[in-house]
């Protein structure tokens, strides 16, 4: 009777995950064993996609054999990301979900699965946003990956228009009133402005419309603000 003693961690599929220790038992109970071949202990210390052994030996009942082959992968699966989609703005920004695509590989056992999807998605909004993967080979090793870092804004600009001057009824300036946007964006660089500029309005006028718009990564607001100036008295 021969039995292989099979000692290392095993993983899945019957791969293992650590050095191995190859031993033989050899017993025949009704005569002396005379003879054996390939019976001493071994190890197997470096990876491999197969490595056979085999034990024969010898009683006067005849010749019998095992064979018994160990895997060995100890490697973790590697992971590699792309450009992030969209690509981010001039200023470094995105204005939506973030994906990742990316490639896997595992030289022995071969991949088994990867804890996202594929591309990753990052979702949410603030600075230093990232996800995770965790790729798990057949073998049963892991590794997990982090995806480079993105800046999601998704707010827009806040205009606030502002005006300074002396009014008398329903709103009428009577004085040359100073007209200013108050241009915010708590996260992201304001990119473009336009119509923006204080103005001072030095004429009479019935109605003229002061109108702020303004860019972020979030988007493009416009905020407009009405003035009427008679600063003329009765005639």
């Amino acid at each position: 009777d021969i039995q292989a003693n099979i000692s290392g961690t095993a993983g899945n599929l019957g791969w293992y995950r650590s050095d191995v220790q190859v031993s033989w038992t050899v017993a025949d109970p009704e005569s002396t064993v005379s003879s054996s071949e390939g019976c001493s202990a071994s190890a197997v210390t470096s990876d491999t996609d197969g490595i056979t052994f085999t034990c024969s030996a010898t009683s006067a009942g005849g010749t019998a054999s095992r064979t018994v082959t160990i895997k060995r992968d100890t490697a973790p699966p590697t992971l590699d990301f792309g450009a992030p989609s969209p690509a981010a703005d001039a200023s470094g920004y995105h204005s939506g979900d973030v994906s990742f695509a990316f490639n896997t590989a595992d030289d022995l056992s071969g991949v088994y699965f990867t804890s996202t999807g594929n591309p990753v998605v990052i979702t949410g909004e603030g600075l230093h946003l990232s996800a995770q993967v965790v790729v798990t080979d057949q073998a049963g090793n892991s590794a997990s990956f982090t995806t480079p870092e993105v800046f999601i804004e998704r707010s827009p600009p806040v205009i606030t228009p502002n005006v300074v001057g002396t009014t008398f009824a329903d709103g009428w300036y009577v004085t040359n009133p100073q007209v200013s946007f108050q241009v915010n964006d708590a996260q992201s660089p304001i990119l473009s402005r336009d119509g923006c500029d204080a103005t001072t309005v030095t004429e009479d006028t019935a109605g003229l419309t002061f109108t702020c718009t303004a860019t972020s990564s979030g988007g493009t607001p416009s905020a407009s603000l009405p003035v009427e100036r008679d600063a003329a008295g009765p005639g």
